[in-house]
């Protein structure tokens, strides 16, 4: 299933954005991703590589693999923030400032641990925001936490703000 993702879905996408290097792309993905194309698809590394050092594609990626991380001590976050950042520096791919989590994990850890460890900026989904605050149509799409700009999106902020925001896709 790995290699099917890679050759598949990601790579015919990858192809496309470098046939159109005028527009651009953020990707989420697991370090994890990352070290399987390195291991066992390396041509769509090397587009990869080629993608994020143009400026075609950024991504973000705040740990290892999929993992409920706000369930394990500050320690198991470490580890697994160490080997990302081990695996991404080994195959010459920068790294975003952004961090966007599976299902939305968000908390007041999360944000010391972006700020101690060089995120600044954190996204978070609007459908989550809903669950957590209620409904409402007029929302700021900004704020700050321990330090770390967060972001909540997609949608329209409220006219009275001064933002705008424009979303082509935002889903995990």
């Amino acid at each position: 299933m790995e290699d099917w993702i890679i050759r598949e879905t990601f790579a015919p996408v990858l192809d496309f954005y470098l046939a159109h290097p005028q527009w651009k792309v953020t990707f989420e993905m697991q370090a994890y991703m990352v070290e399987i194309m390195a291991q066992r698809h390396p041509e769509t590394l090397v587009k990869l590589r080629e993608a994020t050092q143009k400026g075609i594609v950024e991504i973000v990626s705040f740990h290892y693999s999929d993992q409920l991380f706000l369930a394990y001590p500050t320690l198991d976050m470490e580890r697994s923030y160490e080997l990302t950042q081990s695996i991404f520096n080994e195959i010459c791919v920068p790294l975003s400032p952004v961090v966007f989590n599976q299902e939305g994990q968000a908390g007041e850890g999360r944000h010391k641990f972006m700020k101690d460890h060089g995120y600044s900026i954190a996204v978070f989904p609007k459908n989550l925001w809903r669950y957590i605050r209620g409904e409402s149509t007029a929302w700021q799409p900004w704020y700050k936490n321990h330090g770390v700009d967060v972001v909540i999106g997609p949608g329209s902020p409220d006219p009275a703000s001064g933002y705008q925001v424009d979303w082509v896709f935002f889903d995990d």
